[in-house]
């Protein structure tokens, strides 16, 4: 079961994706590295590049780049 959330207008994207991927042990698909955040915050730091999935979009085809293959079996 996949569910999909964005950032509710007015609210700052890089808390919402933090605190849900905290929160619900969640991954966030975005090509931000949260620098700022790793700084600031030792759970983000330690936890945001195991969670974070990065994407590549290509004519139209949303690819993510995965690391770890099990989440797509």
């Amino acid at each position: 079961k996949v569910t999909y959330l964005e950032a509710p207008a007015a609210t700052p994207a890089d808390e919402f994706l933090i605190d849900n991927a905290h929160k619900e042990k969640c991954y966030i698909v975005s090509n931000d590295t949260f620098r700022d955040w790793k700084k600031k915050d030792s759970w983000t730091a330690e936890n945001i590049d195991r969670l974070r999935i990065p994407f590549m979009i290509v004519q139209g085809n949303v690819t993510l780049l995965l690391k770890d293959k099990s989440l797509i079996e």
